[in-house]
Parts: structure tokens; sequence; C-alpha cells
């Protein structure tokens, strides 16, 4: 009886690898994204994702099924458990067409993902705003300005809205390192909380307690509170900001 149980328990985990792989496989072939390019905007190795995809691996973990799904343009609840439907149609931005342009020698390509993380209240899905498709940086100069070891990992948002002002203003590229999915200090942060995308301050409290706050506090004056012992599964970290770019006009 044992045996037939753990049988059966093994047989169902089996069945949802397979069932999780077809659905990311899916997903990955009606965005034309292969696993090169998704392993490298989710900040993982190649290997686990192709494990993932050929259904040898578990499914991809709560922040990188979140994030992968808002890059292929599907629901995430769908992905990770088939329940649900998929969306109609990803947005024909998701996947970069400047991906497969030849990289010039020191340098490197910073690639503008879709998701624009809203500087405001949040916002629950959005269009993709592409005020570039890409920039390629020198290598040195990533490493140096925006602080960060491996600048594959860095990719680049659109912020929407005004309650990081004046220090992230409406359309600034910002520049974020999608490795980085734990707040360890306080900072700047793409976060995912309960479904809706913003860009805020955020730190953690020793008691447990995370807060979230604008920096524009005469438009948004409330900070939001969540104690991780109970809400932690409601909040996902996206990605830490390490820098942005503001246009300014002469």
């Amino acid at each position: 009886m044992l045996f037939r149980n753990y049988s059966s328990q093994l047989l169902a985990y089996i069945s949802t690898m397979v069932d999780y792989s077809e659905r990311l496989v899916w997903a990955m072939k009606r965005a034309g994204a292969d696993e090169r390019w998704l392993s490298g905007r989710l900040g993982v190795s190649y290997q686990a994702v192709k494990k993932v995809v050929d259904g040898k691996s578990s499914a991809l973990n709560a922040a990188n099924n979140s994030f992968a799904a808002r890059l292929l343009g599907v629901n995430s609840d769908w992905l990770a458990t088939g329940d649900g439907e998929p969306e109609s149609e990803p947005s024909n931005e998701v996947i970069p067409v400047t991906r497969n342009l030849p990289i010039p020698s020191g340098y490197v390509r910073l690639e503008h993902l879709s998701p624009q993380p809203s500087m405001g209240n949040g916002m629950l899905s959005s269009e993709a705003v592409q005020v570039v498709q890409h920039l390629d940086v020198l290598e040195r100069w990533a490493r140096a300005e925006l602080g960060t070891t491996n600048p594959e990992r860095v990719k680049i948002m659109t912020g929407v809205g005004r309650s990081m002002q004046p220090t992230i203003h409406h359309e600034d590229l910002v520049f974020v390192d999608v490795s980085l999915r734990e707040i360890d200090r306080e900072g700047l942060y793409v976060l995912d909380v309960a479904g809706r995308f913003i860009l805020k301050r955020a730190r953690i409290l020793a008691s447990g307690t995370l807060i979230i706050s604008s920096d524009n506090k005469d438009e948004y004056p409330d900070e939001e509170r969540y104690d991780l012992r109970t809400a932690s599964d409601t909040i996902i970290v996206c990605a830490k900001v390490l820098a942005w770019w503001t246009l300014r006009k002469g």
C-alpha cells in the first residue's frame, strides 16, 4: 500500500512537470522565444530552463514563473497550474526584434523588457512602452556605473507614473537587475504585489514588516505595510533598480 501511494504521488508529480513544460513550450513558441532568450531575462542558467522545457525538472519557482509569464504574455496562474486560460495574444513587443543584430566588440546589449512598472498605484496589465528597443553600452561602463558583475543580467524597463518623482520621472529608462529577487537593503525595486506591477522604494524592518513607499510624498503620502509572515506569497520581487536615465531638454 505504501509503495502504491508513493507510486501514485510520483506519477502525479511527473505529470505536473510534463504539463508545465508543455505549457511553457507552447507559450515560448507563441512568443517566438527560446531557452537561451528566456534564461537570460530570468537571470538563471540556460541548463536550468532547458531541463524544465524538457520535462526533466520541476516547474520554475513562483518568482521566475510570474516573470516568465509576463515576458511571454500569458497568465501566470495558467502557466503555473494550468488553471484558467492563457491570455488571448501576447504583446508583439515582448520579444525585442533586435536580438539577432550583432553586438559590437567590447559592448554588452541591454534589452528593453515589455512589462512597464507603474510608479503610481500599480497596474494589473499594460501595453509595452518601447522608448528604446535596446542599448549597446561599453561592458566596462556597465560594470563600473551600474555596479554589476554580470551586465547580461541587466535589462531596461520604462517607468510610468509620477509617484517616484523627483527621483525617477515618467517614462524614464530604468536599469534593473533581474537576478536580484530579494530585498537585501532599502532601495528601489520592481515588485508584483498581488498582481500589481509597481516600482517603489522598499525596506524590511527587523520585525519582518515590508514597507513600500513613494518618493513623491506630496501626491502619494501613504505607505503600504505587509507582514511577511502572512503576506509573502502575494509579494514577488521581480528585479532591483540599479540606475535610471532622465531626459533633460536644453
